[in-house]
């Protein structure tokens, strides 16, 4: 009887190294749509184009949920993230530290211009808030001019009658 030799397979580290990479590829790619809808929020901002804005906001969300997804399952890497680095061989560190470093570029840029589009949109607010306040005043003073009485009668008549 003869023993046949077990044929290759991936070892756990590195199908779980190759898991690693395709998680952080992806991560990558949704930061960088996740960048693009940051920059059309900008112009949108700008422009003061509310309704787009809320459309691309809204996408924004739903990226935000697949990021969130994504982070779960890159949790258990987090978990013994020094011993599985110290495992990888120099081309797959090279590649999970530019993917790293590329997620967190764009998110740096993200959350800068993010900052920036709050800055605009305060600004705006206490714009059109000044604005309705005006607005308002100047009802006010309206309403209490409307609310005077006219005295169709003369008050004061002259010697003729």
């Amino acid at each position: 009887m003869t023993v046949e030799p077990a044929s290759p397979a991936a070892s756990p580290s590195d199908t779980s190294t190759t898991e690693l990479i395709e998680l952080l590829e992806q991560q990558r790619a949704l930061f960088e749509q996740f960048h693009t809808f940051s920059r059309q929020q900008a112009r949108l901002v700008a422009d003061g184009q509310t309704e787009p804005l809320l459309a691309v906001l809204a996408l924004r969300q739903k990226l935000i949920d697949q990021l969130s997804a994504l982070n779960n399952e890159l949790q258990p890497y987090r978990t013994s993230w020094e011993q599985l680095y110290a495992s990888l061989n120099e081309h797959d560190r090279q590649r999970v530290g530019e993917l790293l470093s590329d997620a967190q570029s764009l998110l740096q840029r993200i959350v800068e211009q993010d900052e920036r589009d709050r800055g605009k949109l305060e600004q705006w607010q206490s714009k059109v808030g000044h604005e309705l306040k005006r607005i308002g005043d100047a009802g006010n003073a309206l309403q209490a001019y409307g609310n005077r009485q006219v005295n169709p009668q003369a008050r004061f008549t002259d010697r003729q009658g």
